[in-house]
């Protein structure tokens, strides 16, 4: 068990060692320049506040080793803005994920979501981050209680709305043509733009 780290003021990464397999109340709270965590995969227990305010980690990832995430233990993470769940935690208790008003991208490998608290994510996740779940979990994520708020839900592995790649010279259309970034260029068709990669119609095409 790792039960307390109180000196972390200038603590930047995490890296624990194999014989952790729980992470008590606070261990890591308020180690707000801590940017890294790297846990270890016998860790079955991350407990209430273990990462409390660590305003620096920018992104996590919870092995399938975990079971139980306790509440506020991710609380805080302001900067936080991708965050991958294992697929064995089982229970994950309130305002675990909340505050982290930066959360992009929320990866659950979770096959069979149980119900979390409206409050384990803050509403800025839950309207702007994507969360990336299991291949065919997405009508099950749709109806689970607290995950169900997700705006975004799609299959881990789609990014974008682009199916494929065609290669085309000579293709014209009156509809809108992006480039690769997403942004829509003033032309109708593929022969007023140079040679390139574009999107059209939710495909990429190369000119």
């Amino acid at each position: 068990r790792l039960t307390s780290f109180l000196d972390c003021i200038s603590l930047t990464s995490v890296t624990l060692p194999n014989s952790v397999t729980t992470i008590e109340y606070g261990a890591f709270g308020n180690c707000t320049k801590l940017k890294s965590v790297n846990l270890a995969n016998n860790v079955k227990i991350i407990d209430i506040k273990a990462f409390d305010s660590c305003y620096g980690l920018t992104s996590l990832t919870i092995p399938n080793s975990v079971t139980t995430i306790g509440n506020h233990a991710f609380f805080e993470c302001t900067k936080l803005k991708s965050v991958t769940i294992g697929s064995g935690v089982t229970s994950i208790d309130k305002f675990t994920f909340n505050g982290c008003k930066n959360l992009q991208k929320v990866t659950s490998k979770i096959k069979k979501p149980f119900a979390i608290k409206d409050n384990n994510f803050s509403q800025e996740t839950y309207s702007k981050a994507t969360l990336y779940v299991p291949k065919g979990t997405v009508a099950l994520y749709k109806k689970a209680d607290g995950w169900k708020n997700s705006k975004n839900i799609k299959e881990e592995g789609t990014t974008t709305g682009i199916d494929d790649v065609e290669a085309d010279n000579t293709l014209n259309t009156s509809n809108a043509i992006y480039d690769i970034n997403g942004k829509r260029l003033p032309v109708t068709s593929l022969g007023e733009l140079p040679s390139g990669m574009y999107i059209i119609n939710g495909k990429k095409v190369v000119k």
